[in-house]
């Protein structure tokens, strides 16, 4: 019988002392077909050509998985060789691909890549070294291969193997009728020291133009680490994701060239280069370059504020370099903008790096460490510069950690005199070489006020008015109109009469506010001569505090000291943080108002600010602060100086917080704020003792005051703020910019209310600031 004869061929095959393995399965086979009882799918190895054109239908997508197997095997480079004798011949033709990845052991290969729908990236989803999502398709990549050519080679090496493995495919064995099983390829061991697999792809299906080669690098941009990490990194030192790239070469009769990496099909469309560093002895030196703009080194220090030329305070062999783009169609080729924009929001930004380690989460996605996002919203600077216009990092050489240490929790360095100065150092290189390519492109660069008409410019128009009714006048006479009416002479005279009698109505009143303000204008200079006294006492707290934080630290990282000692100890840090935060602030806001630009103010960036440094104090002193409420989200007013915003703020909490504190309960503030017509509206309310009816009408005048300084044992804050010219300060600031700011009624449950109103900047507005 034919089920005993396949039985006994079997048992013969496996006396042999030569195996004949492709025989004995495929009696194995046989013998299965004759089971009377029970029926098995077999596949028919014409399946393994099917799966290649229909799950792999174009080119670009087969190289695509290719890569993405290099990345999820923990690879940091791939190399794609394209090797062409002609378009027309595609005989000898191959593609090269190697990775520096984990590679593969032989039971990986037989169980992994041999293995249809395997299960490896279901129940591995990660990789193993550097925890990436894995990207490639399950399964794919070896159709991918049969879809690009008719013969793959695999050599691979795992980390953990002393030898390699070579495999080599023919996928035209894989013929209809025959069975997917008894389809053998060859496999065997070989010397190699390399890491990482290596495919070689021939018997080429397709021609590969060089733009087609080059379109590919579009689908596997998420994939690519564009940050230029410096050459002297050893990447082998990183333990983070140390970032991926691939190379492609093409090779034909004429040689060979690299026709895409992240430098050709990235950087190249960036519009310029910006690169810093600081010497051994803190000297800064910044260079500019840009190709297109024809910027070629362009040179300058950014050293300490009061002198650029100067050295910095603790900054020491520090690298900058960064990639900055335009993200404009002009500037961009639309093939290449969506999907350079794309990445940039999920890697772009300047990271750090300290020592060779990448030190999160400065230059993560949602990290704005150096503020440039912040700036960008101010629109102090004109020119677009938030993160997603970067690609860069700052490297830090810091062995002996003397300037720069992790924080206790591992995130992030401590902020630290040198963290801030490192901060202030990058923000200002990138933003004045954003500035100088806003001034090379013909773009305005700053925020500025419209400029008013001077005196002289009013005087020379009102000449040219008479310069043009003395002409009217030649003409009606030479026209032999000498005659001139009683009536129109009467007119003429009232009419003068009338522009004498204001004039001189105009000199009274402008002496009497002059004598007014003298007062005013002599407390004032007072107060201007001590902002510079607080600025430069704000400036030795900021050097200070650092050390007193980073020294109590020490302390109670001290185990030995008793619980007394340490409580203390906490109770000091957290008040000298609170009084660290004010100080920030001020300090902060007198930079500011240094730098005379005027930029559109986004209110919701001052408010939180503001409340951020004043809600712990607040509640120390019983007052709760309210979370502040926003009516809209568009919130711009027309351009102002940012500190303008912290004295009006201040001025009015300071305000609240006496009422309060009279009126002995406990407390509460809340701010709205919102859009209504052409206005954005602050309203500031309070559940203080409230202002008398009798006093409404003088609070915003020069030195109206209801508290007295004449007492030196007075509440320091009031002997400051009791001057009377709080509130009509205030108020000078928002007329300044046609703005109005009143006593409303307030909101149920509170006391006080001052509505304020300023101009909003419209769309149209913010797009003149930036053109």
């Amino acid at each position: 019988m034919k089920n005993e004869s396949t039985v006994e061929k079997l048992i013969q095959t496996l006396r042999d002392e030569s195996t004949d393995i492709p025989k004995i399965l495929h009696l194995v086979g046989e013998l299965a077909k004759l089971d009377p009882e029970k029926v098995g799918f077999s596949v028919d190895a014409g399946l393994i050509d099917k799966l290649g054109r229909e799950l792999v239908a174009r080119k670009e997508t087969a190289i695509a998985e290719l890569i993405k197997n290099a990345y999820d095997a923990d690879a940091t480079e791939v190399k794609l060789t394209f090797s062409f004798t002609s378009y027309a011949n595609l005989a000898g033709s191959k593609i090269e691909i190697v990775d520096n990845g984990i590679g593969m052991t032989k039971d990986q290969f037989i169980n992994g890549f041999m293995r249809i729908s395997s299960t490896d990236k279901i129940e591995n989803p990660v990789s193993t070294e550097y925890s990436r999502q894995k990207a490639g398709r399950k399964g794919i990549g070896r159709f991918a291969t049969q879809r690009l050519g008719t013969k793959l080679t695999v050599l691979s090496k795992s980390i953990s193997e002393d030898k390699g493995i070579r495999a080599i495919i023919n996928w035209d064995d894989f013929q209809p009728g025959k069975e997917l099983w008894s389809v053998r390829s060859e496999i065997n061991e070989f010397q190699s020291s390399r890491q990482g697999t290596t495919l070689i792809i021939e018997g080429i299906r397709d021609a590969w133009p060089i733009e087609e080669i080059k379109n590919t690098y579009n689908y596997i941009l998420d994939l690519i680490q564009p940050n230029p990490i410096p050459e002297k990194l050893d990447k082998s030192d990183v333990k983070d994701d140390p970032g991926f790239e691939a190379t492609y070469i093409y090779v034909d009769q004429h040689g060979s060239q690299i026709i895409a990496d992240k430098r050709t099909e990235i950087f190249r469309y960036a519009l310029a280069k910006i690169e810093g560093n600081v010497d051994d002895k803190g000297f800064s030196t910044w260079t500019l370059n840009s190709q297109r703009l024809d910027i070629n080194k362009e040179t300058y220090k950014i050293g300490l504020l009061s002198n650029p030329e100067s050295s910095l305070h603790f900054l020491r062999n520090i690298n900058f370099k960064a990639y900055y783009y335009i993200y404009d169609k002009d500037l961009i080729p639309s093939t290449q903008l969506r999907a350079i924009q794309k990445l940039a929001a999920t890697k772009g930004g300047i990271k750090l790096y300290r020592n060779g380690f990448r030190v999160p989460p400065y230059g993560d996605p949602q990290d704005d460490w150096l503020k440039l996002d912040e700036s960008e919203r101010k629109r102090g600077i004109l020119g677009p510069h938030g993160k997603i216009h970067f690609f860069g990092q700052i490297y830090i050489s810091d062995i002996q950690g003397i300037n720069f240490d992790e924080t206790s929790s591992r995130e992030g360095l401590l902020e630290n005199s040198a963290f801030y100065e490192l901060t202030d150092w990058a923000y200002r290189g990138i933003t004045y070489s954003v500035v100088r390519v806003s001034e090379i492109r013909g773009k305005k660069a700053r925020a500025g006020k419209t400029r008013e008409k001077s005196p002289i410019t009013v005087l020379q128009g009102i000449s040219d008015d008479l310069k043009k009714l003395s002409n009217q006048l030649r003409d009606k006479k030479e026209d032999g109109i000498n005659d001139i009416t009683k009536k129109e002479a009467l007119e003429a005279i009232v009419s003068t009469k009338n522009t004498l009698s204001e004039f001189a109505t105009l000199i009274d009143k402008t002496s009497y506010i002059i004598s007014e303000e003298l007062a005013e204008m002599e407390t004032l200079r007072v107060l201007a001569g001590l902002g510079l006294v607080i600025a430069e006492f704000s400036h030795e707290i900021k050097v200070l505090s650092d050390s007193i934080v980073v020294d109590s630290q020490r302390i109670l990282d001290n185990q030995s000291i008793n619980s007394e000692i340490r409580n203390i100890v906490e109770r000091f840090l957290h008040n000298f943080n609170l009084f660290k935060n004010y100080s920030a602030y001020f300090s902060t806001t007198i930079a500011e108002n240094i730098n005379r630009q005027l930029h559109p103010i986004a209110i919701q960036d001052v408010l939180n600010n503001f409340l951020s440094t004043i809600r712990v104090g607040a509640q120390k002193s019983g007052i709760e602060i309210l979370e502040p409420i926003y009516d809209s989200y568009y919130l711009f007013t027309i351009p102002m100086h940012s500190s303008e915003w912290a004295s009006i703020l201040y001025n009015l909490y300071t305000n609240s917080k006496k009422a309060i504190i009279r009126k002995n309960i406990e407390g509460k503030i809340q701010i709205k704020s919102g859009k209504v017509d052409d206005y954005i509206y602050v309203l500031f309310s309070d559940n203080g003792d409230g202002i008398p009816v009798e006093n409404r009408d003088r609070i915003f005048n020069a030195f109206f005051t209801t508290t007295s300084i004449s007492t030196p044992s007075a509440h320091t804050e009031e002997n400051v703020l009791g001057s009377g010219l709080g509130l009509k300060i205030v108020k000078d600031i928002i007329e300044n910019y046609n703005g109005n700011i009143k006593l409303i009624e307030p909101p149920e449950g509170f006391a006080t209310c001052f509505e304020i109103r300023i101009p909003a900047t419209s769309k149209e507005e913010l797009n003149r600031y930036e053109s």
